[in-house]
């Protein structure tokens, strides 16, 4: 074949695949069972705008959801194949218990977890999953293991009575995640990440669980670079920066616990149990087909999740808690005043129990939870084939459907002035009808299996701390409060951190 015919050929290429792009795009917009949703022409013909707005602008897709949902209205078409509701009561139609709907694969594949309860893409095998660490976090076995919940932050005020000593502020940002970090590795593994002890090795981990999420959010993308991002070894990880090889060094960790963990099968489910040991507990339930098929890899993979979960949620809510009381002293006292006049124990204890029963911290520990909001972007849904109503709009079978927990905290028909920390809004029956409202932590058959556990810790956080010390906030503005969505909420690169003088 001559040089004609080869540019010949080309060109003929370059014009079906032009043909074929545009056919495309002419269905999209014209002919798609979504054609009739509202939304921008861009969103329905291809998926460049959430990849500008997700990956160029950096995790700014919330910001861009409420303003197309403030022109279109509450049902917006956000992509080809997909439809992003707000609407209050929308929510519970979506995601609630015995829901259909189940996850889309591409957009949780990439995390690279697909054998543990989160990442369980059919709800059967989620179910299986969840079930097999579901008695670790009920109400009445998170009492059986406060004290683990307690420790760190019992080392944490022991640390922070030396600074008040030497007049140093204190980084209550990545103290409260290292708490977070320090009681799920215990309970999880049965030994602790010791991070509040050693708060450089946690520097450097939260920096690399921070840059691991932005690339995750990338590679979403890029579907043939998911594997080889889940499993990149060491050496490589390494080449493209220290940072992210932290993380790798997590999975070995991860690695080394699940091996420890199948290497003790002769413990039964009780002694797993006694020992507050999650893999150890799945393992020993290893015969219990309601648990499903366990493996390693099954176990490395569930407790990574598990370490994911506890990094951030938690971490964040407390820190928010902390900043907006010390931004506003009036209810710095309101809730100081509550938690120092609190009745102990009949043995002095002061714990738990105690602290679930102040009326007035529970409502500044659920307004923080709204404002840190625990997984910020949408958590998108497939639609089974017989379609679903929402709104009374019926969406078709197969589409993609999401809701997003940054829209539905900042809704003004359910939380007037969002932007304004109020935690008397939680108070009173009013307050109780808010509840449902709150969904930091997700509803239904796929709700963060631990949430019994985090709002533990944050009142152990946020109580044992006022009990014990006075802070004075350091300069810094509510800019740096502000979240990127990278499916949790990351500050932005430059901010301030949450530092404190103690009196």
């Amino acid at each position: 074949m001559g040089a004609l015919g080869l540019a010949s050929t080309l060109l003929q290429l370059i014009l079906a695949l032009l043909a074929a792009s545009l056919s495309l795009t002419a269905y999209r917009l014209f002919f798609h069972p979504l054609a009739r949703f509202p939304g921008p022409k861009l969103a329905a013909a291809t998926g460049v705008h959430e990849f500008y707005f997700s990956v160029i602008l950096g995790g700014q897709l919330p910001f861009r959801l409420q303003r197309l949902h403030s022109v279109y209205g509450p049902i917006v078409r956000i992509g080809p194949n997909e439809l992003h509701i707000s609407h209050p009561e929308a929510y519970e139609e979506i995601y609630r218990a015995g829901s259909k709907l189940s996850k889309w694969p591409w957009y949780y594949s990439c995390f690279g977890v697909g054998l543990s309860a989160f990442g369980s893409l059919s709800n059967a095998e989620h179910s299986q999953r969840r079930a097999a660490t579901a008695v670790f976090f009920s109400r009445q076995s998170i009492f059986s293991y406060e004290g683990i919940l307690r420790q760190p932050v019992e080392t944490l005020c022991k640390k922070l009575k030396s600074a008040r000593d030497r007049g140093d502020p204190v980084d209550l940002d990545r103290a409260f995640r290292n708490v977070s970090l320090d009681a799920i590795s215990q309970i999880s593994f049965g030994r602790s990440f010791d991070f509040v002890e050693r708060d450089d090795a946690a520097a450097f981990f939260h920096e690399g669980v921070g840059d691991s999420l932005k690339t995750i959010c990338t590679v979403r993308f890029f579907p043939p670079l998911v594997p080889f991002f889940n499993n990149m070894p060491l050496w490589l990880m390494k080449l493209m920066g220290e940072k992210l090889a932290a993380v790798m060094l997590m999975k070995r960790f991860a690695r080394e616990a699940a091996k420890t963990a199948m290497e003790q099968h002769s413990l039964s489910p009780e002694e797993a149990s006694k020992r507050h040991m999650i893999l150890g507990h799945i393992v020993a339930n290893r015969h219990d087909p309601r648990y499903g098929a366990v493996t390693q890899r099954r176990l490395e993979e569930e407790a990574l999740s598990l370490i994911a979960a506890g990094a951030d949620t938690t971490g964040n809510a407390s820190t928010m808690a902390v900043y907006q009381l010390l931004r506003h002293p009036d209810l710095y006292e309101r809730v100081k005043d509550e938690v120092q006049s609190a009745q102990t124990g009949p043995g002095g204890e002061f714990g738990l129990i105690q602290l679930e029963k102040l009326p007035y911290l529970t409502a500044v520990i659920k307004e923080a939870l709204r404002m840190s909001y625990g997984l910020m972007g949408r958590l998108p849904r497939v639609v089974p084939p017989s379609g679903i109503e929402v709104l009374n709009e019926h969406i078709p079978g197969s589409t993609i459907v999401s809701m997003s927990t940054y829209l539905q905290h900042n809704n003004e028909q359910v939380f007037p002035q969002p932007s304004r920390f109020n935690p008397d809004r939680w108070l009173g029956e009013d307050g109780s009808r808010l509840d449902r409202y709150l969904v930091s932590f997700g509803k239904g058959r796929h709700a963060c299996v631990g949430m019994n556990v985090a709002y533990a810790q944050i009142y152990l956080d946020l109580g044992l701390l006022l009990k014990e010390f006075d802070f004075a906030l350091e300069p810094m503005s509510d800019w740096d409060m502000e979240y990127e969505d990278r499916f949790v909420g990351l500050h932005h690169a430059g901010a301030k951190r949450v530092h404190v003088r103690l009196k």
